[in-house]
């Protein structure tokens, strides 16, 4: 399956399924809206359906996914959420996988549903990739989204991401990533992470790595073009930790 037969797009007035559209990819992090972010402010405005529901509902029940039929698989951190409710066959899914797909696995299912094959219900991948195996982007992510590390190992049982084993992404590869993403246009970086204060730590009691974090911070923002710098996540517990020497790095930079 060649790449100029992929298209890589978001939902919008336009839906790019046709006639020879043979399978629609999805990815998702919180499809059912059981994420206790989703709980939490559908509960503030008084309850109902979580919009995050609302929104993916609305992507697999789109009419052009209904008028040509096309192969749907789902994956992305919350597809979990899909088996766990029983919706899938429902909502119109063909193929739900569970856990990290680049090391192939998608590729494979992807083609079979090209050539009309019988697709799995559900796939589960158990071992979670290594750095070596996630490839780098191939063109600037929405809000310029980059990387830097996976997991976060915590363990906490209602966060799908603490589950995972922590990795961090080298340094080298955040830097090509942030390089192709200012030479498309994005001035703004948005590092994607768990928690940035944990970049390169070692500790197992969560102890953030000083040098590391500062030395990530500085080389993304001495790059030429990157204007803003915005972290995903970060764990304010970690603040009482880190807020002296941050300060200082503020100052020295």
């Amino acid at each position: 399956m060649s790449r100029k037969s992929l298209l890589f797009t978001r939902l919008t007035s336009t839906f790019f399924v046709g006639s020879n559209t043979k399978v629609v990819g999805i990815s998702s992090m919180d499809p059912t809206g059981m994420g206790y972010v989703s709980k939490t402010y559908s509960s503030i405005v008084g309850g109902g359906e979580p919009l995050n529901s609302i929104e993916f509902k609305a992507v697999v029940k789109h009419q052009s996914i209904r008028k040509y039929q096309p192969k749907v698989i789902v994956g992305g951190f919350g597809a979990w959420q899909l088996e766990r409710k029983k919706v899938a066959e429902r909502y119109g899914v063909d193929c739900v996988v569970i856990g990290e797909g680049v090391r192939g696995c998608c590729g494979i299912f992807f083609r079979k549903a090209c050539n009309g094959d019988a697709l799995p219900r559900v796939v589960r991948v158990e071992k979670s990739s290594d750095n070596d195996k996630v490839p780098v982007i191939r063109h600037a992510a929405i809000h310029g989204c980059v990387e830097i590390s996976r997991g976060c190992g915590r363990n906490c049982q209602f966060c799908t991401p603490t589950m995972q084993k922590k990795r961090d992404v080298p340094l080298e590869k955040i830097m090509k990533e942030v390089e192709l993403t200012v030479h498309e246009g994005s001035d703004h970086i948005t590092l994607v992470t768990e928690d940035i204060f944990l970049y390169g730590a070692k500790d197992k009691q969560f102890i953030p790595n000083k040098e590391a974090v500062i030395k990530l911070v500085r080389t993304v923002a001495a790059h030429k073009g990157v204007k803003a710098i915005q972290p995903s996540h970060m764990s304010l517990a970690l603040l009482f930790t880190v807020q002296t020497w941050l300060r200082k790095s503020r100052k020295s930079y």
